[in-house]
């Protein structure tokens, strides 16, 4: 028997004519240098359309791939709209890449279009003499022209790229009469991992699972967004599509602040007091200078009141940033995990009935529970299946519908022979889908035939009162192969290591204890913000053979 429902393809078309037709005045601010700047959802439309005609224009088409090097601003965002609705394929190139894994992705990709910000010109300066495939550079004004950019831009023009202004573009095309609308399958976004293993690797998104992570983010059973809130993703765009809260809100009206560059916490404090959010996202490091920032302030400087719920991950969330947020601000920190191939959330931070966000549950201190789509297993080093009793730890491995199936053109393709991604993740789950992370594989230290978690050392670390900011990583040991050193970020007055080791000596195995303590001014962060673990474990090395 077959079903007697319609058989519609899900588009990112669909996305946008619906925030447009349904919330057209819902607002869109983003941060400038100097103020905010406000729009509404039908202006950011009607950009779109315009913008439409304009890539028509210069050839782009169905699975052409035009690219972003942009921060969080409403430019950026039109493009998220547009592009994937003509048909083509969004790259959102990562500003943060060393200029040769930039030049790399943008041949990989096949980028033939690039729409930059007139700050990150210096960065695409550095690049597009080798990228023989780019026809055009569209670039748009974020503040008032630096010193060099009419040099830079005419550094693009002497390679024989076409240079074209977005603003022109806009003001001098008409509306897109029809959007194209391709099979849900078909490519909408590409997004490059960090390649802090090797060349980074190419995970393109559909329509079809853009459509159906959008729609669980607004889902009451992972971030319950709606008209009613003003969504502030302090997560750059560039980044696995921003965690899609763009289409998300979208979908059912959300405000959006985009903070551009500004994700310092002075300016996320001042955004947060002037527009009220409600919902945040973003990694902990961000949530955890916010708090700081507030603490250091005078009394009253700023206002958090309008917040109520904040997702973050990418790391773990220390029991006293959840603390902090959720005993002294009513917040509840929604504490998640994604990555890339896996369209960035897959799990949920909210804990069972009869758990309130006010205490420190149990559950907070996992990952969160896996949402519905997300198949889970963990296997040990043999592949053989692990036990969900949330205490048999082994690789985690993923599979859904908006989880990747390879990578493009097969670079470093290690999908299980049944279709599963290895997450590269050593994480327990609990009988009812809780997930803990143990560490990363790579990161996980191994110390004398057993394991020592740095991430639970981190964690620990930085409930210590003063400590602001903790690392910890494997060192190379003669006798037990590797050892934990912690690298220590104080808050205020620099700690005496005994206080350290008698905090950690509370928790954990004596021999989970550091070996080497170190105290810096700020730790080193990747390109999404994480702790730069690679340059701690090469800077370690090169100060112990210097």
């Amino acid at each position: 028997m077959k079903s007697t429902m319609q058989d519609v393809e899900l588009s990112v078309v669909d996305i946008l004519e619906h925030g447009a037709g349904s919330f057209g005045d819902s607002k869109v601010f983003t941060l400038l240098e100097n103020g905010v700047q406000e729009t509404t959802f039908s202006a950011v439309a009607e950009n779109c359309s315009r913008l439409g005609t304009s890539l028509a224009s210069l050839g782009v088409g169905v699975d052409d791939t035009v690219g972003t090097l942009a921060w969080n601003t409403r430019e950026h965002l039109e493009c998220y709209l547009t592009i994937p609705s003509l048909g083509a394929v969004l790259h959102t190139l990562n500003p943060r890449f060393s200029a040769d894994d930039l030049t790399w992705c943008i041949n990989d990709a096949g980028t033939s279009v690039i729409i930059v910000d007139d700050m990150l010109l210096a960065t695409l300066v550095k690049s597009i003499e080798h990228t023989p495939g780019v026809r055009a550079v569209i670039h748009y004004a974020n503040g008032e022209p630096g010193e060099h950019t009419g040099a830079q831009l005419e550094a693009i023009a002497a390679a024989g790229i076409n240079v074209l202004h977005y603003q022109d573009l806009i003001n001098n095309s008409a509306p897109a009469s029809v959007w194209v609308r391709v099979p849900e399958r078909s490519a909408a976004a590409l997004c490059y991992t960090s390649g802090t293993t090797g060349r980074p690797k190419g995970v393109v998104y559909s329509h079809r699972s853009i459509w159906l992570h959008s729609l669980m983010n607004t889902s009451a059973a992972q971030f319950g967004l709606s008209r009613q809130d003003t969504i502030l993703p302090a997560v750059p765009m560039f980044h696995v599509m921003g965690w899609n809260l763009i289409f998300s809100a979208f979908m059912v009206g959300s405000n959006l602040v985009l903070t551009n560059r500004f994700n310092q916490a002075i300016r996320l404090l001042e955004a947060i007091t002037a527009l009220k959010p409600t919902f945040g996202a973003g990694v902990p490091t961000i949530w955890s200078d916010v708090a700081y920032t507030y603490d250091s302030g005078s009394d009253n400087a700023y206002d958090i009141s309008s917040l109520q719920r904040i997702s973050s991950g990418g790391a773990v969330v220390p029991e006293a940033l959840i603390m902090w947020w959720q005993n002294r601000h009513h917040v509840a920190i929604l504490h998640g995990c994604g990555m890339t191939e896996t369209s960035s959330t897959m799990t949920s931070g909210i804990p069972p009935l009869g758990f309130e966000f006010g205490t420190l549950s149990p559950y907070q201190r996992t990952q969160g529970q896996f949402v519905i789509g997300i198949q889970s297993r963990i296997v040990d080093a043999e592949g053989n299946f692990l036990p969900k009793d949330g205490r048999a730890a082994g690789e985690l491995q993923l599979r859904g519908p908006w989880v990747a199936s390879g990578y493009l053109h097969g670079h470093s393709d290690a999908m299980t022979a049944d279709g599963w991604l290895p997450t590269g993740d050593i994480a327990s789950i609990s009988p009812n889908g809780y997930l803990t992370y143990t560490d990363r594989i790579k990161d996980i230290i191994k110390s004398g035939g057993e394991w020592i978690s740095s991430v639970a050392l981190e964690a620990h670390l930085a409930g210590h009162p003063g400590v602001r900011e903790a690392a910890v990583i494997a060192v190379d040991d003669e006798k037990w192969q590797e050892r934990p050193a912690a690298i220590i970020v104080p808050s205020g007055e620099t700690p005496s290591i005994q206080s350290l080791k008698d905090y950690v000596s509370a928790a954990f195995p004596k021999f989970w204890l550091p070996d080497h303590w170190i105290f810096v001014e700020a730790l080193p962060r990747t390109s999404v913000g994480k702790y730069d673990k690679k340059l701690l474990r090469d800077n370690f090395r090169a100060q112990s053979t210097g």
